[in-house]
C-alpha cells in the first residue's frame, strides 16, 4: 500500500476489511499459544495494576492519599494497557472457540465491535505507553526506589513492542488522532485539577513538576509539544514497527498461508478497496 493510501478518510475509521488479523498472530504460531500469549500478559497487567493501587492507599508517605492514584498520567496509561490485553484476550479465545481464525472464516463480515474496541485501545495504549516511558525516564525520574516503576515506565514499552511485532493487527498512520485525544484529554484534566487546587501525593501543587500551570508559559509549550509533535513521533514509530514486521514477515514465510502477515499489505489493500466499492454501490442504490 502506498503511504498516500494511509491518508484516505476511511483510515481514520476502526473499521477494516480482515478482521482475522485480530484474531491471529502475524507468525505460524498455534491459537494455543496465541491464547497463552494474550493470557499471560492480562495477567501481569492485571497484577501489576493491583500492586500499583495498593501501593498507593497503603503507603504510609500518602497516608489518606489513596484517590490520588487517579491523577497521574502513567496510571491512566497502563489502565489502558490492562484493558486492551483484556480484550485482545477475549476476542482470541472467542473466535478460536468459534472456530473462526482464518481469513475465508470472516468471508463478507467487516469488524466487529469488540474488535474495534481493541484497535481503539491498541493505539491509545501503545502510544500511551511509550510516550509514559519516555516522560518519566527523561522528565521525572530521579532515582529508582520500586521494581513497581520499571515494571510501569519500562516493562509496558516492552510489552508493546513485542506484542506490535507478534500479532497481525494493523497500524494506520490517521489513527494518532486517537491518542492526540487521548492526550489532550490529560492536559485539560491537568488544568482543572490546578484550578481547583487540586495537589499530587506529596502535597504539592501540580500532579508533575513539569506540569506546573502555575507557570503557564513553559508547561503550555510542553503540552502542545506533546500532543502535536511527541505522540504523533510515537505513533509514526509504532507505524514503522508495524511495517518492518510485515516487510519481515514477506520475506521469512514460504507462503501466504504459513502466516497472515505475507502479502499484508497489498492483499488488505485489495480487500478496503473493495468494500469501499461495496459500499458506495450500497449508498447509490
Amino acid at each position: 500500500m502506498a503511504i498516500r493510501d494511509e491518508f484516505r478518510c476511511r483510515s481514520l475509521t476502526l473499521s477494516y476489511s480482515s478482521p482475522h488479523r485480530f484474531v491471529r498472530s502475524q507468525w505460524n504460531l498455534s491459537q494455543g499459544l496465541f491464547i497463552a500469549w494474550r493470557a499471560f500478559w492480562f495477567l501481569w497487567h492485571l497484577g501489576w495494576l493491583i500492586r500499583s493501587i495498593q501501593h498507593e492507599v497503603s503507603n504510609e508517605d500518602y497516608k489518606g492519599e489513596g484517590l490520588k492514584w487517579f491523577i497521574y498520567l502513567t496510571n491512566w496509561a497502563y489502565t489502558v494497557l490492562f484493558f486492551q490485553s483484556g480484550v485482545h484476550l477475549i476476542v482470541v479465545a472467542y473466535y478460536t472457540h468459534k472456530k473462526k481464525t482464518k481469513e475465508e472464516d470472516f468471508k463478507d463480515e467487516q469488524t466487529g465491535w469488540l474488535m474495534k474496541i481493541l484497535w481503539l485501545l491498541s493505539n491509545i495504549g501503545f502510544d500511551a505507553a511509550i510516550i509514559v516511558t519516555i516522560l518519566y525516564w527523561a522528565l521525572v525520574f530521579k532515582e529508582l526506589k520500586i521494581a513497581l516503576s520499571v515494571m510501569t515506565h519500562a516493562v509496558n514499552s516492552l510489552y508493546v513492542i513485542l506484542d506490535i511485532f507478534l500479532v497481525a493487527c494493523p497500524v494506520r498512520l490517521l489513527h494518532l488522532v486517537y491518542s492526540c485525544g487521548f492526550a489532550t484529554v490529560f492536559i485539560a484534566f491537568s488544568v482543572f485539577y490546578h484550578l481547583g487546587d487540586g495537589t499530587n501525593s506529596d502535597s504539592d501543587p501540580y500532579i508533575y513538576s513539569a506540569l506546573d500551570w502555575s507557570d503557564p508559559g513553559p508547561t503550555a509549550g510542553l503540552a502542545i509539544g506533546v500532543v502535536f509533535v511527541a505522540v504523533p513521533l510515537v505513533h509514526l514509530f509504532q507505524f514503522a514497527l508495524y511495517t518492518l514486521r510485515l516487510h519481515m514477515a514477506e520475506t521469512c514465510c514460504a507462503s501466504k498461508d504459513e502466516s497472515p502477515g505475507r502479502g499484508n499489505i497489498e492483499e488488505s489493500k485489495r480487500g478496503e478497496d473493495d468494500a469501499e466499492m461495496g459500499r458506495n454501490t450500497t449508498e447509490r442504490y
